[in-house]
Order: structure tokens, then sequence, then C-alpha cells
């Protein structure tokens, strides 16, 4: 875990450097709907939902590297604060098995909970809002996507300890979650991000969830 904490710090530093000019990450087409108290989750409507936004590169504690922390986007009110927990604290509990991510929109009063199937979602935001009914009026949207958070964060794990034993090919600066559960993403030297054997490399290390290689800077130490 230590291992894994560390180089989330080093993704702090990468969404730095995408706050300064570095190319901004598209938008991610998913599955989704919104979930009001009592109803089900509807299926079948597709649409396009923002990326997550990266967390500030100040905080240790909140980088798009920690699936515990939901990315941001402008200020969010502490009702939807304390939705997101909610969700959060069922996500890595008993929904485990479904849970990626969370994303709160502070622009439109809203929640986004990517989760890997529309049922278990459906469950997870009934749950949270049984165990704290004060968020029920929250608005919340269901991203479907491939890739639970714990996949992701095993794929982590193998990464990191790839790097740890001195398998890998090249250095990597940091490795996490995407932060929608569309796999990993490894922040890596400009030369590194370009190498294919690489690249395969890591593909290989970290198993069936995807990997996306980008350019990075290095953590300056503390």
């Amino acid at each position: 875990m230590k291992r894994r904490a560390a180089l989330a710090l080093a993704c702090a530093a990468v969404a730095l450097a995408a706050a300064c000019g570095a190319p901004a990450r598209g938008p991610v087409t998913v599955s989704v709907a919104t979930v009001s108290p009592g109803s089900p989750v509807p299926t079948g409507t597709t649409t396009t939902a923002p990326a997550p936004a990266p967390a500030p590169a100040t905080t240790a504690t909140a980088t798009a590297s920690d699936p515990a922390s939901p990315a941001t986007t402008a200020t969010a009110s502490a009702e939807l604060q304390a939705a997101a927990t909610a969700l959060g604290d069922q996500g890595r509990g008993d929904f485990a098995d479904t849970w990626a991510a969370l994303s709160v929109d502070g622009v439109n009063g809203r929640v986004l909970l990517y989760a890997t199937s529309g049922d278990r979602a459906r469950e997870l935001i009934a749950a949270a809002r049984s165990a704290h009914p004060e968020t029920a009026a929250v608005e919340v949207r269901v991203a479907l996507c491939p890739y639970t958070a714990a996949q992701e964060l095993a794929a982590v794990d193998r990464i990191v300890e790839a790097q740890r034993t001195g398998q890998l090919l090249l250095e990597i600066y940091g490795v996490g979650p995407s932060g929608d559960g569309s796999g990993v993403v490894v922040h890596a030297s400009a030369e590194a991000a370009l190498a294919r054997d690489f690249g395969r490399q890591l593909q290989s290390v970290a198993g069936t969830v995807p990997v996306r290689l980008v350019e990075g800077l290095r953590a300056i130490p503390a």
C-alpha cells in the first residue's frame, strides 16, 4: 500500500502538468442513466459523459489515482460531498464487485457513479440512501464501465511490484486507476511513453485490464 501511495503522489504532479498545457483527455462515451429515489436504473440510453476532472495536484490525499477520492468539477456543496461519501462507502464495501469511481459535478449539482452493472448500481444507490437518508435528494447518474476499482487496483499493484523488483524495461513515474473504470494510466518519460515494447510489457504485467501509457513528470521528492 505504501508503494501504491508513493506512485499516486507522482500522478498528482502529472495532473499539474496537464493543467499547464498537456493535451486534455477527451470525453468518455458511456451508458448513462439518472437515478431518482425509488426508481430503477434505465437501460439502453447512450450519451457522452465528461471524463473525471483530475484532483488538485497540491493535495496528497485526493488524486486521480485514489479511487476513494471522487473527482470534482467546480465547487461541490456539502450535500453533494455527503452523497459521494455515502456512495463511496457502499462501493468500497458490499458493492466492490461493481464499483469503479465517482465524479462530483458541482456545476450541475449531481454525482456521476461509474459501475460495471446497472442493476448493482441501483442497489448501491439504494443502500447509500438507506444508510444516509439526508442524501436521497441528490441526483445520481450511472455511467456503465468495463472494469471495477478492485480490478484496476490489482493491475496497479502488479505494475508497482514489477517496477520495485526491476522487471520493467523502463522507469515509470506513476500509475493509478483511470478514474472512469476504463483501465489504468501509467505516467513515464516522453521516451518511455513512445516505446512500443515497453507499452506491451506493461500490458502483459497488468493482465486483462487495459493500460494507457502517457508522458508525465517525475515526482519531486519532499
